[in-house]
């Protein structure tokens, strides 16, 4: 997934900063502008700005308003608006009118926003989150109702956060835009392999590879191919070499980073450029004061400072997708990362179970593909990601659990060769899911 950028070709600009908010009814439709709105900070969680415990123990919706301009300079060009995270569901409307709805709360929304917009003086860009967790999402939830107030419950360890808490863009491409570029490698030794594919309608494009110190290793004039590397700078632990593909049309360009560094497990090892590892790190949380889930530079430099000062080499997204500048610093630093999604909660703790029509079943499976298509597709062409990690202590021993994971799973293996892993809690003996996976995870 390209993500905003300005250059020759294209522009982005961002919708950061302070946004009106405010707390609304489960019906609510903005019609019209927010009457007497807070100010809210984007991106954050809006749950620990306030002072006020019904706002931070809010069940429901709210709504984040802003007014902004479209540029001349964009009017002829395909025009998006893209929100980096937000939720747990998210509705977009401009002026009133809904452009576009997404389930889950870690992964992108991006819109076409429609030329009829171009033309206006302002635009008024509404955001409903709705922060209640059902069946259908994940992670899942029940609402239920205590001293006439809805209240949230949930089984997982942590606070459910709500909020816009990534980078919002306003950007433009052109209209025959490099969509997409997809970035796979093979081979760690005197020679390795680089396979691309840059998706567009333009027939006419060079692509060029650049090594880590800059210096131009391929250069061809094909939207699909394979380059041959002399000599890689293999991209390792501790080692963030970084090369960039460079797209250019008559119309657009784009640069994609990338490293080159082979993974495999084989006979109870995971190897990293045939080497085996032993992942030392954490399964860490989005989750710092004041800002709740937002991402924000000055933290994620900390945390990789910490990872660093402590001799880890890996972490686990637990128990959700982290931000897109946490797998940037993840490459540029040569951390190990096992991508995790949201997943989590397919357990009551207690003899009720969870694969049964009604409670996590095809609805709840329809969702977990989805998430698993939006997570691979934004995050295909980081070295740093070496595993996708499934589920975290599911109920695996349940009759129901293997019907429910197994088309889960073989999804995941059409879009991905990165080995699969599910983090367990039940025992060998009794599992019923373990076996779809390369990896299995235990939480001690």
């Amino acid at each position: 997934m390209l993500r905003p950028v300005t250059n020759m070709f294209r522009t982005a600009i961002s919708l950061n900063g302070i946004w009106n908010f405010s707390l609304v009814s489960n019906t609510y439709i903005p019609n019209q502008a927010l009457n007497n709105p807070k100010k809210v900070a984007v991106p954050a969680s809006y749950n620990d700005l306030y002072t006020d415990p019904s706002i931070r123990d809010h069940v429901g919706l709210v709504c984040y308003e802003y007014v902004f301009a479209i540029p001349k300079t964009m009017e002829n060009q395909e025009i998006h608006l893209r929100i980096g995270a937000a939720g747990n569901r998210a509705s977009i409307y401009l002026d009133g009118v809904l452009q576009a709805s997404h389930l889950g709360g870690f992964l992108p929304i991006d819109l076409i926003i429609p030329s009829s917009f171009a033309k206006k003086d302002e635009v008024r860009l509404s955001v409903l989150l709705d922060n209640r967790l059902d069946f259908e999402s994940l992670p899942i939830g029940e609402v239920i109702i205590e001293n006439g107030k809805p209240v949230q419950k949930s089984n997982h360890d942590f606070f459910n956060y709500s909020g816009i808490h990534r980078d919002v863009h306003l950007y433009a491409i052109p209209n025959i835009s490099i969509q997409d570029v997809k970035i796979s490698t093979k081979g760690h030794g005197k020679t390795a392999k680089v396979f691309y594919e840059v998706v567009t309608r333009s027939t006419s494009m060079t692509v060029q590879i650049m090594n880590p110190e800059g210096i131009l290793v391929y250069e061809g004039t094909d939207s699909k191919g394979e380059a041959t590397i002399t000599n890689p700078m293999l991209w390792d632990i501790g080692k963030g070499n970084l090369y960039t593909l460079i797209a250019k049309t008559p119309h657009d360009q784009v640069k994609e980073q990338f490293g080159i560094r082979d993974i495999e497990v084989k006979n109870d090892q995971f190897l990293l450029n045939g080497n085996p590892v032993y992942f030392k790190g954490f399964g860490m949380h989005e989750d710092h004061i004041t800002i709740g889930k937002a991402s924000l530079s000055a933290h994620n430099i900390r945390d990789f400072e910490l990872l660093k000062w402590m001799n880890a080499n890996s972490f686990r997204t637990s128990h959700y997708p982290y931000s897109e500048e946490m797998l940037d610093l993840a490459d540029a630093y040569g951390i190990l990362v096992i991508d995790e999604l949201p997943a989590v909660g397919l357990n009551f703790w207690s003899p009720r179970p969870v694969f049964v029509p009604g409670t996590v079943d095809e609805s709840t499976m329809e969702t977990h593909k989805n998430q698993i298509t939006e997570l691979i597709h934004r995050d295909q062409n980081h070295p740093s990601v070496v595993m996708i990690s499934i589920a975290n202590e599911a109920n695996t021993h349940e009759s129901g659990a293997l019907s429910y994971f197994k088309p889960i799973f073989l999804h995941a293996r059409t879009l991905t060769d990165l080995p699969l892993m599910i983090v367990e809690w039940v025992g060998a003996a009794e599992n019923k899911v373990a076996q779809l996976a390369d990896v299995i995870g235990l939480n001690r």
